[in-house]
This record gives structure tokens, sequence and C-alpha cells, in this order.
């Protein structure tokens, strides 16, 4: 199991570069944190994006060449970077430390994270099981040691971000079923997919009339 998160991924090496991704990671950023456009106005930059990340707790996203310059910015400098994302979990909404563990997870090439559940008894009961789309197949195989690393290191539990975005209340008539919810990294967005009942519980009737 892994206990220290592994170096960035060479693909978010190669995004965070480009302009193009910067632009569609500062829309979701901004959108999510509040920062009134902080971040999109930062996009041509990569040194004054990637402060700007370090000022969010997400320092261990930023490309290690590119960190050294921005620490010794004075703007940086007044910003405790290593207990910013445990501030984050501590005093912040949801919204906040979401975007800081969507982009450390993506850095480390997750793209998206389904969680699994059982609804049905007016209450969600969150099972173990998490699924992770990556990058290539070698990341999707530690990916949940990732994850929790990641978590684990931030003061986060592994699931707070289902139920940053789960909507569904669990409710129903005694009948159990499962159920998914995927969020998308990029755009920390939510999909809930297609609850399945269980046909052999003892109160399911299936009505064909």
């Amino acid at each position: 199991m892994i206990t220290k998160l592994p170096a960035i991924h060479p693909k978010w090496l190669t995004r965070i570069k480009t302009r193009k991704f910067r632009s569609k990671l500062a829309e979701m950023l901004d959108s999510r944190m509040g920062g009134e456009g902080i971040f999109e106005q930062a996009v041509p930059s990569l040194e004054d994006f990637s402060a700007l990340m370090v000022m969010h707790g997400m320092q261990d996203a930023v490309p290690k060449d590119m960190l050294k310059i921005v620490l010794k910015r004075d703007d940086v400098k007044g910003v405790k970077v290593q207990k910013a994302l445990t501030k984050l979990a501590a005093e912040s909404d949801h919204d906040d430390y979401s975007c800081a563990l969507a982009v450390l997870a993506m850095s480390r090439g997750i793209e998206t994270i389904s969680f699994y559940y059982w609804g049905g008894t007016d209450e969600i009961d969150l099972t173990d099981h998490m699924n992770f789309s990556c990058v290539d197949t070698a990341t999707e195989k530690k990916a949940l040691g990732i994850w929790k690393a990641i978590c684990e290191g931030n003061g986060r539990n592994v699931d707070d971000l289902f139920w940053a975005f789960n909507s569904d209340s669990g409710a129903g008539c005694g009948t159990c079923y499962s159920n998914d919810l995927t969020i998308t990294l990029l755009t920390l967005s939510a999909a809930e997919g297609e609850a399945e009942y269980e046909e052999d519980d003892d109160d399911y009737e299936e009505n064909d009339e």
C-alpha cells in the first residue's frame, strides 16, 4: 500500500505547462472556490498560476523546478504552504478542499473516481469499493493507494469527496438498491448512475401491468 505520494505523473507535467489546460483547470477552480477569476487571470503565466496553486494547498501538484521559483516570491513566502491544505480541511467548505484534492489526484494521473453505495432504507450505506479512471493502466493499479495517501496526508477521509457531491438521500420503502456516483476531477462534476434494485428482496415486486 502506498504511504506517500509518488512523483508527479509525466502527463500532468506536460499538461500543466500548456495554456489550454491551465484555462480548463482555472475554470473549475474559479467556479468552485469563488476566486473571482483569479486563476483565469493567471493562466498566461505558469509561474503565476503555480503561485496560486501553492497558496491554495496544491503545492504537491506544482512541478519541482517551478515550485523552487514560486516559493521565493513575496506573495507566497507569507503562506505556510505545508499547512495550507490541512487548514482548508479544518476550516473551509467542501468546494475548497474538493478542488485541492482533485488537483492533487490529477497530478498523479487519476481522472475520475467512482464510489459505490446502497440505498433504499432512508439512508446511504457507502461500500468500500471504489473505481478509478486514470491516464494509464499502471496508475489504475495503484490508484486507490494514491488516493488514500492524498486524503490521509491532508486530513481528509477517502469518502469525503463522495459526501460533498452526493444528492441521493437513500430514501425508499425498504427495497435496497445499489448505485454509483462518478466524479470527474477536471470539471469537479458528479454523475449518478442508474440504480439497480435487489429483485430477490421479499418486498420487491415488479409490476408489468
